[in-house]
């Protein structure tokens, strides 16, 4: 996006502060640079030569979510989303990404050191944390930075490639060209190999052949949306090579099937649509909890995709009376991808603010795994007695 272009969409704001309504952040610091208007102006300005690119235009830039309300609220359809992307991404080729930060987005990209990793810190695992009773989470003995205190899910004994040999595997064979292709994403692969294996066991009795590649890697969207547009080009041919034999792609995570919709030339299936097709073909899906069931929507679950009405829909039908809808349950949870560590203070009041709504709820739903880990740390910090549950842990 050249310049003309970035200010005709910053052009088309006619300052009504609609975008306020719904955001997060500017609810938490109550100033106008957390706004879209404010950060409209802030870009305008740069882009006229008014004022350079400072600490307070990025911060700024950067001091946000993406979760996509004020787009959805703006009376002029605009493409905010797009001109902070494009912002962020001349925020970068002009001054770099912190250092500790691009450590983190490189072990996203690379599975291999990510793996090494992984099994680095199951060495030393005592050594570097400690686990919280009932195993509802780590904390590292020593605070590095971007982490400090923070509750970390706990790492699991195998990746999923490794758990999907063992179990899967080796007891039946493997056709590509008729599976549904499992793409995985991060948070799966690493921290939640397990639902791997249970999604499969529930297409399986259903009649479906869930495959799943080694090949993949992570969607992008993480550097899509942080500026790092080169490295997701690169992420998104890998991932069009690894899944170009499958009849169709089901993933876990919103945030990667909004993305994935975006360059695979194939049906995407969000986990949630994938059930309502299940719903429909008269195949029954049993919850194994009991109580009262609310649901968080992740940003690119409800605005993303717009999925709102069909995941009511499949809600309704399994959880039936126990499913209790409540008031913005779409609210922004404050995950952000790096946002929950860059800006800590700003992301927790966020969390905080979103477990408020569900005062009556046992069991908080969701189809996100990020959205699960920053919810669960508010959870057990403030005591609350609620439980942060994938919608996949909860039917069967």
């Amino acid at each position: 996006m050249d310049d003309e272009k970035l200010l005709e969409v910053v052009n088309q704001c006619v300052r009504c502060g609609a975008c306020k309504g719904g955001c997060p952040v500017s609810a938490v610091l109550l100033n106008e640079l957390a706004s879209s208007r404010g950060k409209l102006v802030l870009i305008e300005k740069v882009l006229k030569g008014e004022i350079p690119f400072n600490e307070e235009v990025l911060k700024s830039i950067f001091e946000c979510t993406l979760c996509m309300n004020c787009a959805s609220n703006c009376p002029r359809s605009i493409e905010i989303e797009n001109a902070y992307i494009e912002m962020r991404k001349r925020i970068i080729e002009n001054y770099g990404k912190d250092f500790i930060e691009k450590i983190a987005y490189k072990l996203i990209s690379e599975r291999d050191i990510s793996k090494l990793l992984f099994k680095s810190y199951q060495l030393f695992e005592k050594l570097l944390s400690k686990r919280l009773e009932d195993d509802r989470g780590i904390k590292l003995r020593f605070p590095l930075p971007l982490i400090k205190n923070r509750i970390l899910p706990s790492i699991p004994d195998y990746t999923l490639n490794e758990l999907w040999e063992k179990e899967i595997q080796a007891s039946r064979g493997f056709k590509k060209e008729k599976d549904v292709g499992f793409f995985t994403g991060c948070m799966v692969e690493y921290l939640k190999p397990e639902f791997g294996i249970r999604l499969f066991r529930i297409l399986e009795k259903a009649g479906e052949r869930l495959g799943y590649t080694s090949k993949q890697s992570c969607c992008g969207a993480p550097h899509y949306l942080s500026g790092l547009t080169r490295e997701s080009d690169r992420l998104k041919n890998k991932n069009i090579e690894a899944f170009q034999d499958f009849s169709c792609v089901i993933t876990l995570c919103s945030t990667c099937a909004w993305y994935l919709k975006k360059y695979l030339n194939k049906e995407i299936y969000d986990f949630m649509e994938y059930l309502k097709i299940l719903i429909d073909r008269g195949i029954e899906i049993k919850p194994v909890i009991s109580g009262r069931v609310s649901y968080h929507f992740p940003c690119h679950q409800v605005r993303g995709q717009n999925l709102k009405s069909m995941v009511y829909y499949v809600l309704k039908s399994i959880f039936k009376e126990n499913f209790i809808k409540i008031d913005n349950d779409d609210s922004c949870c404050g995950g952000g991808g790096m946002f929950t560590y860059t800006y800590p203070d700003t992301a927790f009041s966020i969390t905080e603010a979103r477990l408020d709504n569900y005062e009556k709820s046992e069991y908080i739903l969701t189809n996100c795994i990020e959205c699960i880990i920053v919810l669960n740390e508010a959870v057990i910090k403030n005591g609350r007695n609620i439980k942060i549950m994938h919608i996949l842990e909860a039917i069967e």
